[in-house]
């Protein structure tokens, strides 16, 4: 079933993680993070999953050992299924509905730009639960193979050895099908989502957020977008209260084709209210003229997806360091000549960007509302 897609690939990450090779057994998520207690992820986007460990150098031949094992094959049962679902179960209601700020975010992401599949992002559990595991198995066999696969090491190592271990582990391993490229459909229905949410808090405000789609790295506009998500993210701050609240998300990395705008509704103002200030937010700052040093702002705003950020930040998050890496190669990116571009950006080009990516007319406003 087409629909299955996006739950497949989010299924599949799960078990990645936590299957059996012929090596090792299956192990549960609990085991696995005890295993790295410098550090982990597992995520699924819309065009990548990443799988990242964190680990002292002596480890380094133990760890190719082990994803070359995973890459040769899971071994997926009956009981890896039972022990995995529960777990999306519980991510997938936070996704759309337990957490508002995330909630309101997915909803407009999946409202404006929904998946070539049909399907919506991560899955929905009742369509999983039907997933056999003949089916989950030939999809690992198929898709976590070698020509779909970009490995990144960051950190002390030695480059000549660690070659010669991956030539050792990874060579003769079935290199697997690229999956094909999808057209991107265009949005249906309206360009306002109201829901009732089961949130964790009963005390939890309505959350009210606008989502905008971002062009892709390759469109000529892309730079001046980024300084306009750059000043949002940092003029954000002032629409809220609570400092632990990040109002305006714009990752480059992980959420590549997305920026959102999200805000608790007061106790003493409306939804609507709260959307009309969301929106005269973005206008302001969007419609601001170029501010002197603002390239320069934005470009260390952007330091992941342009790989300069300073050595010592780097030595200090291993995991973004090769997580960026890895996604620049997967995106194409010319860290470079986008550098470049963000620091030459024109007010001409600002004003372009404005009234192609922020108007109105091109947002989906999403209202998640606490069922209490």
């Amino acid at each position: 079933d087409p629909e299955n897609q996006s739950g497949m690939a989010h299924l599949a990450e799960h078990l990645y993680v936590t299957g059996a090779t012929d090596k090792r057994p299956a192990r549960t998520v609990q085991e696995y993070v005890k295993a790295y207690p410098d550090g982990w992820n597992a995520q699924t986007g819309d065009d990548y999953t990443v799988i990242a460990t964190v680990f002292k150098p002596d480890r380094l031949p133990a760890e190719i050992d082990d994803a070359a094992e995973r890459m040769k094959k899971i071994t997926v049962t009956q009981a890896d299924l039972q022990r995995e679902l529960p777990r999306m179960q519980q991510e997938l209601e936070n996704m759309y509905e337990r957490m508002p700020s995330l909630a309101a975010r997915n909803l407009g992401r999946e409202r404006l730009r929904p998946l070539a599949s049909g399907g919506r992002r991560g899955g929905v559990i009742e369509q999983l639960k039907t997933i056999s595991v003949e089916q989950i198995q030939a999809w690992l066999d198929d898709h976590y193979k070698p020509d779909n696969a970009v490995l990144v090491l960051a950190g002390p190592f030695d480059r000549d050895n660690a070659r010669q271990l991956l030539t050792k582990h990874f060579a003769g391993i079935p290199t697997g099908s690229v999956p094909a490229k999808r057209e991107r459909p265009q949005m249906k229905g309206e360009r306002r989502i109201e829901i009732a949410a089961r949130t964790y808090r009963p005390d939890e405000p309505v959350r009210v957020g606008l989502t905008f789609a971002a062009p892709t790295p390759d469109d000529e506009l892309y730079p001046a977008f980024l300084v306009h998500a750059a000043r949002m993210q940092m003029a954000g701050r002032q629409l809220v209260k609570d400092m632990r609240d990040f109002p305006v998300a714009y990752m480059p990395i992980d959420q590549p084709g997305f920026l959102f705008v999200t805000l608790p509704v007061d106790s003493a103002g409306t939804s609507d209210q709260a959307l009309e200030r969301l929106k005269n937010f973005v206008d302001e700052q969007t419609g601001r003229e170029l501010g002197r040093g603002e390239g320069m702002r934005a470009k260390t705003a952007m330091g992941l997806l342009l790989g300069g950020l300073p050595a010592r930040f780097q030595a200090q998050n291993p995991y973004g360091t090769a997580f960026s890496t890895g996604r620049r190669h997967q995106m194409q990116i010319d860290a470079a000549k986008l550098t470049a571009a963000i620091e030459n950006v024109t007010d001409e080009q600002l004003k372009l960007a404005q009234q192609s990516f922020f108007d109105d007319s091109k947002s989906v406003a999403v209202i998640v509302r606490p069922n209490k």
